[in-house]
């Protein structure tokens, strides 16, 4: 037990889930796509904490077709970060990390822009993005037009991200310390046909939709769409629908979530992660 109490307070030291006890539990993932290179982010609806904050939860399906097993594995996804979101209490499965991430800002010690997403065939700050800002993302499309027009569009000037990335920390090497410990998610990379939750933070603003990017262990980020503290239903954000006065509804395609859109596939450079 001495072991495990150690252990959970480093994993806490270093933004890492320790009880997923509070969460509430997010559906399944749809099936695989039959594709290469394509995941969801499935949304619990966020339940109302004792503090009056709400808790959201999420589970990371790779949808990949199972057939694509190496090089199709998810190793970190992103979400916008406003701080008049007020996001607190983060929380990640145990082997993630998690970390607030400037946009056009490279960070080598959680792997943040360092791989080709660009596609310039070199590892620069030009890397740090958020795709679903850059003009040709079918998400940048959907949200400009929920939001009646790109100018309105609040996750266009996103300038920095919740990044939740894979320590790099295998199933193996942690599995002793964290014996008996059923509460605790552990997660490893995220292969085709697998998923894993226990990641979540609370927010005082009710669900609204928004963006969100995940890459693969060798390729470039693909976006979605995930519940978000916007507001949706009273309170509001800066830029939020309810301040704008917007109703129009966000199209969600797959429960939720989107299961992106396979893509040519291009070899990159392996994200070097500590």
């Amino acid at each position: 037990m001495k072991s495990n109490v150690s252990a959970l307070a480093l994993f806490a030291a270093l933004g890492i889930m320790t009880d997923a006890s509070a969460l509430p539990m997010p559906g399944g993932c749809p099936g695989s796509s039959g594709q290469s290179q394509t995941s969801a982010v499935i949304s619990a609806v966020p339940e109302m904490t004792l503090d009056g904050n709400w808790q959201y939860s999420y589970r990371v399906c790779n949808t990949s077709d199972p057939y694509y097993a190496g090089d199709f594995a998810l190793v970190d996804w992103e979400l916008p970060w406003f701080d008049d979101a007020e996001i607190t209490n983060v929380v990640t499965p145990i082997g993630w990390g998690w970390a607030v991430e400037t946009v056009g800002v490279q960070n080598p010690l959680t792997g943040w822009g360092m791989q080709d997403n660009d596609g310039d065939n070199d590892i620069d700050d030009d890397d740090a993005l958020a795709k679903w800002t850059i003009d040709g993302d079918p998400w940048k499309d959907i949200f400009d037009a929920a939001y009646g027009g790109a100018e309105n569009n609040p996750f266009n000037d996103t300038t920095q991200v919740l990044h939740f990335y894979w320590l790099g920390i295998g199933q193996f090497e942690v599995a002793a310390l964290i014996d008996g410990e059923d509460e605790v998610p552990f997660c490893d990379r995220i292969l085709s046909g697998e998923d894993c939750w226990g990641f979540g933070f609370e927010s005082p603003y009710t669900a609204g939709d928004a963006p969100y990017q995940a890459s693969w262990e060798l390729l470039p980020v693909r976006t979605g769409d995930p519940l978000f503290p916007l507001g949706a239903d009273g309170g509001g954000i800066p830029n939020s629908p309810t301040v704008q006065g917007l109703t129009q509804d966000v199209p969600e395609p797959v429960s939720l979530a989107l299961v992106a859109g396979a893509l040519p596939l291009v070899a990159l450079r392996r994200r070097r992660r500590r």
